[in-house]
């Protein structure tokens, strides 16, 4: 028990420190209540977002869910083929995704991912190296081990290239995609976990 109990505030507390969620946050979302945090940002049209929840899963398996690129058309609604064109590091992807996206329709897209760990905590880290719709693109993963799963941030942040006219209509559809993003990474990883079982 003793140990349970260190072991609950150090992933807590080094979770709160890559994450920047308060302790009384992190309950919540240990206790399966999603937070949603934006963030403007400076010259563009779409914020920030930060989406925070819990995952039965281990870090482990939610880190290899998000390595298995070419087969994320299989739980991501949006991708609709995905390929890794480069691999200059073991830790490092370049991946080509056609995707295709409410309102503007298919889009190709190429991102550089990142994986490393600080501490118990699982960070990946994705930058834009080209696309036909988007002038930026960048985001992280965060995945800290807890308590009969683990406490996860997804981070995204997209520069549009589009006309003024329908950027409303594509910052909503731009947060929905977040949203079930988190949920497919989320879904895969508890399903993985429970076929290991």
């Amino acid at each position: 028990m003793r140990k349970l109990f260190f072991f609950a505030i150090f992933t807590a507390s080094a979770f709160a420190n890559v994450i920047d969620l308060t302790p009384e946050e992190i309950e919540r979302v240990k206790s399966g209540t999603d937070i949603v945090k934006s963030e403007e940002v400076n010259g563009a049209p779409f914020p920030r977002v930060r989406y925070y929840t819990f995952v039965k899963a281990p870090v482990d398996v939610i880190e290899q869910v998000f390595r298995d690129y070419e087969n994320s058309h299989k739980y991501v609604p949006s991708v609709v083929k995905a390929t890794i064109v480069s691999q200059p590091h073991p830790d490092t992807y370049i991946v080509e995704t056609i995707s295709k996206l409410p309102i503007t329709g298919e889009s190709k897209s190429t991102v550089k991912n990142v994986f490393r760990k600080k501490d118990v905590v699982v960070i990946v880290e994705w930058t834009l190296v080209e696309s036909d719709q988007a002038a930026e693109s960048k985001g992280q993963l965060c995945a800290a081990p807890t308590e009969g799963g683990c406490l996860m941030r997804y981070t995204n942040f997209v520069k549009p290239k589009i006309t003024l006219g329908i950027i409303g209509l594509l910052k909503n559809a731009a947060l929905k995609e977040v949203e079930k993003n988190v949920a497919a990474l989320k879904g895969e990883s508890e399903k993985r976990t429970k076929e290991l079982r």
